[in-house]
C-alpha cells in the first residue's frame, strides 16, 4: 500500500463522521450527501491505491516471479531477476547461478513459499531498497525448520527494474544475526 492511503482514509473518515453527526442533529439531508461522497472518496482511493504501480509491488512482483521459477525448475525465470552485481558472500551472478542451477532443475528444492514481509525500505532517490520476509522452502533439501528469514537487497537498474543484488537467510529461532550455510552453495 503507498504511504499516502492511510492518512487519506483518516482524514476522510473523520469528514465522514463530523457529516455525519451534522446530519444526525440537523436531519438535512445534504449532510448525509457529504457522507455518502467522503466515504465514495475513500474507495476511489483505495481502488486507486491497489492500480498504481508501486516500488514495492514491483519487488514482491519479482520474488513471487522467482518462486515460480522454482516451482517450474526455470532457472531462466530466477536469474533473470538477479542484478548485474549480484554477490552471495563470495560467489558472483554467474557462479551462483552454476552452483545453483542443477538443485533447481533437478528438483531438489520443489517450492518456495513467502509467508510475509517484516521489512520494506524502499529508496528510489538511492535506487535500493533492503527488505526482510519471511520464506519456507520445500523439497529434498529443505529441512525441518518452519521458515526461514530472508534479508535482501534489491536495487534498481538502468532498465527500470528492480533485481536482487544479495540475500542471505536467517534462522529466526536460533540466531537471527548470523546467517546460516546454504549446502552445496557456500
Amino acid at each position: 500500500m503507498p504511504d499516502w492511503l492511510t492518512p487519506v482514509v483518516i482524514v476522510l473518515s473523520l469528514v465522514a463522521l463530523a457529516l455525519f453527526v451534522a446530519f444526525w442533529t440537523s436531519r438535512q439531508r445534504k449532510y448525509l450527501a457529504g457522507v455518502v461522497a467522503a466515504l465514495a472518496l475513500v474507495v476511489v482511493a483505495y481502488v486507486i491505491a491497489h492500480l498504481l504501480p508501486t516500488d514495492r509491488k514491483a519487488i514482491e512482483s519479482a520474488i513471487d516471479d522467482m518462486a515460480a521459477g522454482v516451482r517450474n525448475r526455470n532457472p531462466d525465470q530466477i536469474f533473470a531477476h538477479f542484478a548485474k552485481d549480484f554477490r552471495f558472500r563470495s560467489l558472483t551472478r554467474e557462479k551462483f547461478r552454476e552452483r545453483a542451477e542443477p538443485f533447481v532443475r533437478g528438483g531438489a528444492v520443489e517450492e518456495v513459499r513467502i509467508l510475509g514481509f517484516d521489512k520494506f525500505d524502499v529508496s528510489r532517490a538511492e535506487k535500493k531498497a533492503d527488505l526482510e520476509f519471511r520464506v519456507k522452502p520445500f523439497g529434498s533439501l529443505t529441512g525441518d525448520t518452519l521458515y526461514y528469514l530472508c534479508r535482501a537487497r534489491f536495487v534498481l537498474e538502468g532498465d527500470g527494474k528492480w533485481r536482487m543484488q544479495s540475500f542471505d537467510l536467517y534462522n529466526p529461532f536460533m540466531d537471527s544475526q548470523r546467517a546460516i550455510a546454504i549446502p552445496q552453495l557456500d
